[in-house]
């Protein structure tokens, strides 16, 4: 049902990221969220409180791979890295750029079905999928289930195109969950607000 990225040296230069990009939206543009790549302000922004990280983290939706190099800045190794992306293409072309990284194709309401291999729970789950234009329901496991993987003291990072939460209030409430916009990153395209959620210990 999922497949797993078999590790291997990297045989496409990662500034190719955006040849993938282009040809994933022109061959499907209603599965890419966004007309352009994420920004490495964005990046910057949504990775800023995983500097040095301890634990693991898994990113949903990596597409081309430019929040994943944000992780590698902030020192997280990359055999500590869980990326999970639906398109085939993308798949590709993270397990050739980062061939580490624990790399499947597979939905993120499913990631607790997938075996990272981690020594220890993700300490937080980094999210570029559209939670706005998925059905509620697809939305609502995917938060829960990241706090199912991540446990009471992980940390759920969500970047979206607007300016408000969105997860819904009474998803946060029955979950338990608090939230904070940590930031706006206003040189990404279109213009894109980071949130953190987390439960309180």
């Amino acid at each position: 049902m999922f497949k797993q990225g078999q590790a291997g040296q990297a045989e496409e230069p990662r500034q190719n990221g955006a040849l993938v990009f282009l040809g994933e939206l022109l061959r499907s543009p209603l599965a890419v969220s966004a007309p352009t790549p994420s920004s490495k302000p964005l990046a910057r922004l949504v990775t800023s409180e995983l500097e040095g990280s301890p634990g693991p983290v898994i990113e949903l939706g990596p597409g081309t791979g430019v929040i994943t190099e944000a992780l590698l800045a902030r020192g997280i190794p990359e055999a500590r890295i869980g990326l999970v992306e639906t398109g085939e293409r993308f798949c590709e072309h993270l397990r050739r750029t980062y061939p580490e990284a624990k790399t499947f194709e597979a939905s993120g309401e499913d990631i607790d079905k997938l075996d990272f291999g981690f020594d220890s729970p993700p300490v937080a789950v980094v999210s570029g999928i559209p939670l706005l234009s998925i059905p509620p329901a697809v939305r609502d496991r995917i938060v829960a289930v990241a706090f199912e993987v991540m446990g009471e003291v992980g940390r759920f990072y969500q970047f979206t195109y607007s300016f408000t939460s969105p997860v819904p209030r009474e998803v946060m409430t029955r979950l338990g969950l608090r939230h904070k916009r940590i930031g706006t990153a206003l040189a990404n395209f279109p213009p894109a607000s980071v949130f953190r959620y987390w439960r309180d210990n």
